[in-house]
Protein backbone atom coordinates (compact mmCIF):
# COMPACT_ATOMS: atom_id res chain seq x y z
CA UNK A 1 0.00 0.00 0.00
CA UNK A 2 1.32 3.43 -0.94
CA UNK A 3 1.45 6.37 1.46
CA UNK A 4 -0.61 8.68 -0.73
CA UNK A 5 -3.64 7.85 -2.85
CA UNK A 6 -2.26 9.40 -6.03
CA UNK A 7 1.14 10.29 -7.41
CA UNK A 8 1.93 14.01 -7.84
CA UNK A 9 0.47 15.48 -11.02
CA UNK A 10 2.60 18.61 -11.34
CA UNK A 11 6.12 19.77 -10.47
CA UNK A 12 4.76 21.95 -7.67
CA UNK A 13 2.81 19.04 -6.25
CA UNK A 14 5.88 16.83 -6.45
CA UNK A 15 7.78 19.38 -4.39
CA UNK A 16 5.03 19.85 -1.82
CA UNK A 17 4.36 16.11 -1.42
CA UNK A 18 8.05 15.34 -0.93
CA UNK A 19 8.30 18.10 1.66
CA UNK A 20 5.10 16.98 3.40
CA UNK A 21 6.31 13.38 3.60
CA UNK A 22 9.60 14.43 5.19
CA UNK A 23 7.75 16.70 7.62
CA UNK A 24 5.69 13.76 8.88
CA UNK A 25 8.97 11.86 9.34
CA UNK A 26 10.14 14.55 11.75
CA UNK A 27 12.14 16.85 9.49
CA UNK A 28 11.81 20.61 9.30
CA UNK A 29 11.15 20.83 5.60
CA UNK A 30 10.58 23.62 3.10
CA UNK A 31 10.41 24.04 -0.66
CA UNK A 32 12.42 26.29 -2.98
CA UNK A 33 14.98 27.23 -0.37
CA UNK A 34 18.16 29.17 -1.13
CA UNK A 35 21.25 27.63 0.46
CA UNK A 36 24.89 28.74 0.52
CA UNK A 37 27.45 26.16 -0.56
CA UNK A 38 31.23 26.60 -0.44
CA UNK A 39 31.06 27.90 -4.03
CA UNK A 40 27.81 29.79 -4.47
CA UNK A 41 24.19 30.29 -3.49
CA UNK A 42 21.84 27.66 -4.88
CA UNK A 43 18.06 27.32 -4.90
CA UNK A 44 16.97 23.76 -4.08
CA UNK A 45 13.52 22.25 -4.58
CA UNK A 46 13.19 20.63 -1.15
CA UNK A 47 15.38 21.18 1.90
CA UNK A 48 14.77 19.06 5.01
CA UNK A 49 16.70 19.10 8.28
CA UNK A 50 16.41 17.22 11.53
CA UNK A 51 18.43 17.90 14.67
CA UNK A 52 19.17 15.01 16.97
CA UNK A 53 21.03 15.04 20.27
CA UNK A 54 24.52 14.63 18.83
CA UNK A 55 24.09 15.42 15.14
CA UNK A 56 22.19 17.17 12.38
CA UNK A 57 20.91 15.41 9.26
CA UNK A 58 20.10 17.22 6.01
CA UNK A 59 18.22 15.94 2.97
CA UNK A 60 18.07 17.86 -0.31
CA UNK A 61 15.71 16.87 -3.11
CA UNK A 62 15.65 17.87 -6.77
CA UNK A 63 12.22 17.33 -8.34
CA UNK A 64 12.10 16.69 -12.09
CA UNK A 65 8.61 16.53 -13.54
CA UNK A 66 9.95 16.45 -17.06
CA UNK A 67 8.58 14.65 -20.11
CA UNK A 68 12.03 13.21 -20.73
CA UNK A 69 14.61 11.29 -18.75
CA UNK A 70 17.07 13.21 -16.61
CA UNK A 71 20.54 13.38 -18.28
CA UNK A 72 23.85 12.62 -16.63
CA UNK A 73 25.03 16.24 -16.59
CA UNK A 74 22.10 17.23 -14.34
CA UNK A 75 23.06 14.43 -11.95
CA UNK A 76 26.67 15.64 -11.90
CA UNK A 77 25.55 19.19 -11.09
CA UNK A 78 23.28 18.01 -8.27
CA UNK A 79 26.01 15.77 -6.88
CA UNK A 80 28.28 18.82 -6.65
CA UNK A 81 25.64 20.75 -4.71
CA UNK A 82 25.25 17.88 -2.25
CA UNK A 83 29.01 17.64 -1.74
CA UNK A 84 29.59 21.40 -1.55
CA UNK A 85 26.85 21.91 1.01
CA UNK A 86 27.69 18.83 3.08
CA UNK A 87 24.22 17.33 2.87
CA UNK A 88 23.79 13.86 4.33
CA UNK A 89 21.54 12.65 1.53
CA UNK A 90 20.45 13.85 -1.88
CA UNK A 91 17.50 12.63 -3.96
CA UNK A 92 16.63 13.38 -7.55
CA UNK A 93 12.97 12.44 -7.97
CA UNK A 94 12.13 11.99 -11.63
CA UNK A 95 8.80 11.35 -13.31
CA UNK A 96 10.31 9.78 -16.42
CA UNK A 97 13.47 8.19 -15.05
CA UNK A 98 17.10 8.75 -15.97
CA UNK A 99 19.28 8.51 -19.06
CA UNK A 100 21.99 5.93 -19.51
CA UNK A 101 25.06 6.82 -17.48
CA UNK A 102 23.16 8.71 -14.78
CA UNK A 103 23.47 5.85 -12.30
CA UNK A 104 27.20 5.55 -12.97
CA UNK A 105 27.47 9.19 -11.89
CA UNK A 106 26.22 8.43 -8.37
CA UNK A 107 28.37 5.42 -7.58
CA UNK A 108 30.01 5.72 -4.15
CA UNK A 109 28.03 8.90 -3.39
CA UNK A 110 25.18 9.79 -1.03
CA UNK A 111 22.90 10.67 -3.97
CA UNK A 112 19.96 8.48 -4.96
CA UNK A 113 18.02 8.54 -8.24
CA UNK A 114 14.40 7.57 -7.70
CA UNK A 115 10.87 7.82 -9.01
CA UNK A 116 8.03 8.92 -6.72
CA UNK A 117 7.10 5.44 -5.52
CA UNK A 118 10.73 4.64 -4.70
CA UNK A 119 10.99 7.89 -2.74
CA UNK A 120 7.87 6.95 -0.76
CA UNK A 121 9.21 3.48 -0.02
CA UNK A 122 12.52 4.89 1.23
CA UNK A 123 10.73 6.67 4.07
CA UNK A 124 7.59 4.54 4.45
CA UNK A 125 8.60 2.72 7.65
CA UNK A 126 9.51 5.96 9.42
CA UNK A 127 6.37 7.68 8.09
CA UNK A 128 4.19 4.88 9.52
CA UNK A 129 6.06 4.94 12.84
CA UNK A 130 5.60 8.68 13.21
CA UNK A 131 1.92 8.51 12.27
CA UNK A 132 1.34 5.83 14.90
CA UNK A 133 3.09 7.90 17.56
CA UNK A 134 1.01 10.93 16.57
CA UNK A 135 -2.33 9.12 16.58
CA UNK A 136 -1.59 7.16 19.76
CA UNK A 137 -1.14 10.43 21.66
CA UNK A 138 -4.67 11.50 20.78
CA UNK A 139 -6.23 8.06 21.24
CA UNK A 140 -4.51 7.05 24.48
CA UNK A 141 -7.66 7.89 26.50
CA UNK A 142 -9.53 5.32 24.40
CA UNK A 143 -6.83 2.75 25.16
CA UNK A 144 -7.29 3.50 28.88
CA UNK A 145 -11.04 2.96 28.58
CA UNK A 146 -10.84 -0.47 26.93
CA UNK A 147 -7.81 -1.87 28.76
CA UNK A 148 -7.76 -3.51 32.19
CA UNK A 149 -6.16 -0.30 33.42
CA UNK A 150 -9.59 1.31 33.45
CA UNK A 151 -10.42 -0.71 36.56
CA UNK A 152 -7.43 0.89 38.25
CA UNK A 153 -7.38 4.42 36.86
CA UNK A 154 -11.16 4.97 36.99
CA UNK A 155 -12.24 2.51 39.67
CA UNK A 156 -14.48 5.03 41.43
CA UNK A 157 -16.23 6.12 38.23
CA UNK A 158 -16.84 2.49 37.23
CA UNK A 159 -18.33 1.70 40.63
CA UNK A 160 -20.83 4.56 40.18
CA UNK A 161 -22.29 3.03 37.02
CA UNK A 162 -25.66 1.33 37.20
CA UNK A 163 -26.01 -2.28 36.12
CA UNK A 164 -27.43 -1.12 32.79
CA UNK A 165 -24.59 1.37 32.31
CA UNK A 166 -22.00 -1.24 33.29
CA UNK A 167 -23.41 -3.61 30.69
CA UNK A 168 -23.12 -0.81 28.12
CA UNK A 169 -19.52 -0.20 29.20
CA UNK A 170 -18.61 -3.83 28.54
CA UNK A 171 -20.40 -3.63 25.17
CA UNK A 172 -18.43 -0.51 24.22
CA UNK A 173 -15.18 -2.11 25.36
CA UNK A 174 -15.78 -5.08 23.09
CA UNK A 175 -16.92 -2.86 20.22
CA UNK A 176 -13.96 -0.46 20.33
CA UNK A 177 -11.20 -2.78 21.51
CA UNK A 178 -9.68 -3.32 18.05
CA UNK A 179 -9.64 0.36 17.09
CA UNK A 180 -7.85 1.26 20.34
CA UNK A 181 -5.15 -1.33 19.78
CA UNK A 182 -4.84 -0.60 16.04
CA UNK A 183 -3.96 3.00 16.89
CA UNK A 184 -1.44 2.12 19.60
CA UNK A 185 2.18 2.23 18.45
CA UNK A 186 3.21 -0.17 21.25
CA UNK A 187 1.47 -3.03 19.47
CA UNK A 188 3.85 -3.07 16.52
CA UNK A 189 7.13 -3.46 18.42
CA UNK A 190 9.54 -6.32 17.89
CA UNK A 191 9.62 -8.51 21.00
CA UNK A 192 13.42 -8.73 20.98
CA UNK A 193 14.49 -5.23 19.97
CA UNK A 194 11.45 -3.39 21.40
CA UNK A 195 11.64 -1.18 18.30
CA UNK A 196 8.92 -0.46 15.76
CA UNK A 197 8.58 -3.36 13.33
CA UNK A 198 7.12 -2.30 9.97
CA UNK A 199 6.74 -5.94 8.90
CA UNK A 200 4.51 -6.57 11.91
CA UNK A 201 2.44 -3.52 11.01
CA UNK A 202 2.10 -4.72 7.40
CA UNK A 203 1.01 -8.19 8.53
CA UNK A 204 -1.66 -6.83 10.90
CA UNK A 205 -2.95 -4.07 8.62
CA UNK A 206 -5.32 -6.24 6.51
CA UNK A 207 -6.79 -7.73 9.68
CA UNK A 208 -7.46 -4.34 11.26
CA UNK A 209 -8.88 -2.94 8.01
CA UNK A 210 -11.34 -5.83 7.85
CA UNK A 211 -12.32 -5.69 11.53
CA UNK A 212 -12.80 -1.90 11.46
CA UNK A 213 -14.47 -1.94 8.04
CA UNK A 214 -11.95 0.47 6.54
CA UNK A 215 -11.88 0.30 2.75
CA UNK A 216 -8.97 2.29 1.35
CA UNK A 217 -5.94 2.00 -0.89
CA UNK A 218 -3.49 4.38 0.81
CA UNK A 219 -1.93 4.66 4.25
CA UNK A 220 -2.91 8.33 4.47
CA UNK A 221 -6.57 7.35 4.02
CA UNK A 222 -6.24 4.46 6.47
CA UNK A 223 -4.92 6.67 9.26
CA UNK A 224 -7.56 9.32 8.52
CA UNK A 225 -10.38 6.78 8.94
CA UNK A 226 -8.72 5.15 11.96
CA UNK A 227 -8.44 8.45 13.80
CA UNK A 228 -12.08 9.28 12.98
CA UNK A 229 -13.24 5.89 14.29
CA UNK A 230 -11.23 6.36 17.50
CA UNK A 231 -12.63 9.86 18.04
CA UNK A 232 -16.19 8.53 17.75
CA UNK A 233 -15.38 5.66 20.11
CA UNK A 234 -13.93 8.04 22.68
CA UNK A 235 -17.11 10.12 22.51
CA UNK A 236 -19.17 6.99 23.26
CA UNK A 237 -17.26 6.39 26.50
CA UNK A 238 -17.31 10.06 27.52
CA UNK A 239 -21.08 10.15 27.07
CA UNK A 240 -21.48 6.98 29.13
CA UNK A 241 -19.47 8.37 32.05
CA UNK A 242 -20.95 11.87 31.54
CA UNK A 243 -17.44 13.31 31.69
CA UNK A 244 -14.07 13.07 29.97
CA UNK A 245 -12.01 10.63 32.00
CA UNK A 246 -8.36 11.33 31.33
CA UNK A 247 -5.37 9.86 33.11
CA UNK A 248 -2.73 12.36 34.17
CA UNK A 249 0.77 11.85 32.70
Amino acid sequence: MTIYENEPKTWKELQSKASELLTVCGYLSETEKEISTIREKVNVDVYAEINREMSRSVIICECKFWKKKVPKNVVHAFRSVINDYGSNYGFIISKMGFQRGAFDAIKNTNVQLVNWLQFENTFKAEWIRKKLIEISKTTRPLYDYVSVGCMIFFKEQLSNLSQEELAKYHHLTEKHFNSAFASGNIDYKNEETKEFDVEMFNSLLPQYMKELNIDCTSLESYFFHLEKICAEALMDFDQLFKQELRRKN
